[in-house]
């Protein structure tokens, strides 16, 4: 009868021990704060979010949810860094754009423009002149013809392109010639006289001031040494009329 109370007393006693160890065992590995909250699994992830956020981390509420819930609020709270980062970036632009232009281009450096060269007649604008004489000895005969040129006439006075001679004539006086023509042309009165412009010009002749014509006609006069050339050009209807009178000196003017 002795033997059965001590038996459940060391029963009781191993019993107990064993629940002691369990007990210290489970508090050995508790991860549970002093304030008895549970930790939460946010808190182990928002580093990682705030890295690239404001740099703090926003604990979970709770086991279940703290995961799901840190990594969303570190989400966030990464999200307004990229504010300054644009910003920053903005007003770097702004400051590198000062030395631009409102297109976006370089402001160039302005040209001073050079002083046009001054030119007294078309032949200064027509490079190598041919300096033989307008006409030479012996002269020919004197002529006239309607309708056509005459034989002799000087080949600087030739009528223009798409022109119709009406009538032309020479008469030579010792070492000049006296040259007429009137013709006319689908030229225009400005196109007649720029022709004679550039073939006398090409030819050394200087050109003068305008002589005085009548109304609607358009003259030029031109010299070269002794020689001496008015060209008078009036426009009738779609054509223009135009005449020549000239004294050409033969030989070395």
């Amino acid at each position: 009868m002795t033997m059965r109370p001590v038996k459940a007393g060391i029963l009781r006693l191993v019993l107990l021990g064993a629940a002691t160890s369990l007990v210290l065992a489970g508090c050995g590995h508790d991860t549970t704060p002093a304030d008895g909250s549970s930790p939460s699994a946010g808190a182990s992830t928002s580093p990682a979010g705030s890295g690239s956020g404001d740099g703090t981390t926003t604990p979970g509420t709770g086991s279940g949810t703290g995961s799901g819930q840190g990594s969303g609020q570190s989400t966030q709270s990464g999200s307004p860094s990229a504010s300054p980062s644009a910003s920053g970036s903005s007003g770097g632009s702004d400051g590198s754009s000062s030395g631009t232009t409102g297109d976006g281009t370089g402001a160039g450096l302005e040209v001073p423009e050079a002083a046009p060269e001054t030119v007294d007649s078309l032949s200064e604008l027509l490079g190598s002149m041919d300096s033989r004489p307008l006409v030479t000895a012996p002269l020919p005969r004197p002529a006239s013809a309607r309708g056509r040129l005459v034989g002799g006439f000087p080949t600087v006075l030739r009528p223009t392109s798409a022109s119709r001679v009406v009538t032309s004539g020479i008469s030579p006086s010792g070492d000049r010639l006296q040259v007429g023509l009137v013709a006319s042309s689908r030229l225009s009165v400005t196109e007649v006289l720029l022709a004679y412009r550039t073939r006398l010009g090409k030819r050394g002749v200087v050109e003068l001031a305008d002589p005085p014509t009548t109304a609607g006609s358009v003259a030029g006069s031109f010299r070269r040494q002794g020689s001496r050339i008015t060209i008078t050009a009036t426009s009738e209807g779609s054509r223009t009329t135009y005449s020549i009178h000239a004294t050409l000196v033969a030989g070395g003017e």
